[in-house]
């Protein structure tokens, strides 16, 4: 048992990623944990992916705006997509 958990746990971060995107581009704001889909990062890292973490950040800008951006900790257990198209949700 100890060692299919230490299997399964070296299995689940194959591949990791971090981005920051702005939500205003976004158009909706992520929670963790949950599933994203992942666009134009090639055919092997397109696809689906865990949602790790959220840090979400308000700054106000030099012109007096105001700007939200979110940076994401994604993660998955191998390379290539499973779906062949992302849904809009």
């Amino acid at each position: 048992a100890q060692a299919q958990a230490a299997t399964d746990a070296s299995t689940d971060h194959v591949v990791v990623g971090t981005c920051e995107v702005r939500v205003a581009r976004l158009g909706t704001v992520l929670t963790a944990p949950g599933v994203v889909g992942v666009r134009g990062a090639g055919r092997a890292y397109d696809g689906l992916y865990r949602l790790e973490s959220v840090v979400h950040r308000i700054d106000l800008t030099a012109d007096d705006t105001w700007d939200f951006t979110q940076s994401l900790t994604i993660a998955r257990e191998g390379l290539g997509a499973i779906t062949a198209t992302l849904e809009a949700s």
